[in-house]
C-alpha cells in the first residue's frame, strides 16, 4: 500500500513543471562546464605539478614568517596547507586530479553542495504539503486508508527519491561532458584526505564516502522544507522561505569566525564531504560535529513534521 503511495507521489512530481525545470537546470549546468573545459583543456598541462607545489609550499612558508601569533587561526590552517602540499610531494600525489574521474570528484563538496542542490531540492520538496492543501486534493488523499502518517511517509520518500536522483544526474553528467576533453582518468588514483593527519585513498572510495554524506545532507534538508510546506499553506510563501533559509546560510557563514555558536545551525553544515579533505569552511568544528548536527536536526524536524501533519486541520 506504501509502495503505491509513493509512486502516486513520484508521478505527481514528475508531472510538474519544476522537474523539468530542475532537469533543464541541470543540463544548463552541464553545458556550462562543457563550455569551460573546451576553453580550459589546455591551461596548465605544461604545468610540472612537483614544481608547482613546491612554489606554493614557499609562499606559505613566506606567509606564515610574517603571522606574529602562531596560535591564530590563520596560522594554523596555513601551516595545515602546507603540511598537506609536503605529503602530496613526499608520497607523489598530484593535487590536480586527472581526468573524468578527477572533475567527478569536485561535485560532492562545495558551491554545488552548499548552493545549487540545496536550492533544487527547495523547489522539489517546498510544496509538498502547502499546494495540496492549497488546491484542496489533500481532502481526497487523508481518506485514503494509509493514515497520514503512511501519506508524508510516501512524500517524504517521494522527495528524497527525486533529489538524490538530481544529485546523481549532476554527477554523471559532469563525468560523461569531461572525458571528451581529459581523458576517463583512473578512480584508482590517490586523494590526500584529513585536515592534520593525513593518509591517501583512491577516487572511487573518496566518492563513495562524499555520496553518502551529501544524502544524510538531503534528508536534512528535505525534512526542514517538508515542515515549512505544512507550517504555511501558501505555496509562494513556501518556496520563497525555503529558498531564503539556504541563502540566509551563506550570511551566516561570515559571521561565524565572531559568533562560533553558529557552526550548530544545519545551514553551515551543508558541505559534509568538504571535512573529507580537511577544507570544511567553517572553524572549530569536525565531521563527528557536523553530523552531528545535520543528524538531530533531521529528527528533531521530522518529529514536528509529523506531530503537526497529524494534528493539522486540513477539512475546511
Amino acid at each position: 500500500m506504501i509502495i503505491g503511495a509513493i509512486k502516486n507521489e513520484l508521478e505527481k512530481l514528475y508531472w510538474k513543471k519544476r522537474i523539468h525545470a530542475i532537469i533543464g537546470i541541470i543540463l544548463f549546468f552541464s553545458a556550462l562546464m562543457i563550455t569551460i573545459n573546451f576553453f580550459d583543456k589546455d591551461t596548465g598541462s605544461s604545468v610540472d605539478w612537483k614544481e608547482s607545489t613546491k612554489e606554493g609550499i614557499v609562499n606559505i612558508e613566506n606567509h606564515l614568517s610574517t603571522i606574529e601569533n602562531k596560535n591564530s587561526q590563520e596560522y594554523v590552517e596555513l601551516l595545515n596547507q602546507k603540511d598537506k602540499l609536503t605529503f602530496h610531494l613526499e608520497n607523489n600525489i598530484n593535487p590536480e586530479h586527472q581526468g573524468a574521474s578527477g572533475m567527478t570528484i569536485s561535485s560532492v563538496e562545495g558551491i554545488f553542495i552548499k548552493l545549487i542542490l540545496p536550492l533544487l531540492i527547495a523547489i522539489i520538496t517546498a510544496d509538498i504539503v502547502s499546494g495540496e492543501t492549497s488546491n484542496g486534493t489533500m481532502k481526497s488523499m487523508l481518506v485514503r486508508p494509509i493514515g497520514r502518517k503512511g501519506i508524508l511517509v510516501a512524500k517524504y520518500s517521494a522527495a528524497l527519491i527525486v533529489s538524490i536522483g538530481a544529485m546523481l544526474l549532476s554527477d554523471l553528467l559532469t563525468y560523461f561532458t569531461s572525458i571528451p576533453f581529459y581523458g576517463l582518468g583512473s578512480w584508482n588514483d590517490l586523494i590526500v584526505v584529513g585536515g592534520e593527519n593525513f593518509k591517501a585513498i583512491p577516487l572511487w572510495e573518496y566518492m563513495m564516502y562524499g555520496l553518502a554524506l551529501n544524502i544524510i545532507t538531503i534528508i536534512t534538508l528535505i525534512s526542514v522544507f517538508i515542515l515549512v510546506s505544512i507550517l504555511f499553506e501558501s505555496v509562494a510563501t513556501t518556496v520563497s522561505l525555503s529558498i531564503s533559509i539556504i541563502l540566509f546560510g551563506g550570511l551566516l557563514a561570515n559571521l561565524q569566525s565572531q559568533l562560533d555558536f553558529l557552526k550548530y545551525f544545519f545551514v553551515l553544515n551543508l558541505d559534509l564531504a568538504s571535512h573529507i579533505t580537511g577544507e570544511f569552511s567553517a572553524q572549530n568544528t569536525s565531521l563527528s560535529l557536523s553530523l552531528i548536527v545535520m543528524v538531530m536536526t533531521a529528527f528533531i524536524v521530522s518529529c514536528l513534521t509529523f506531530a503537526r501533519f497529524t494534528k493539522k486541520d486540513m477539512l475546511i
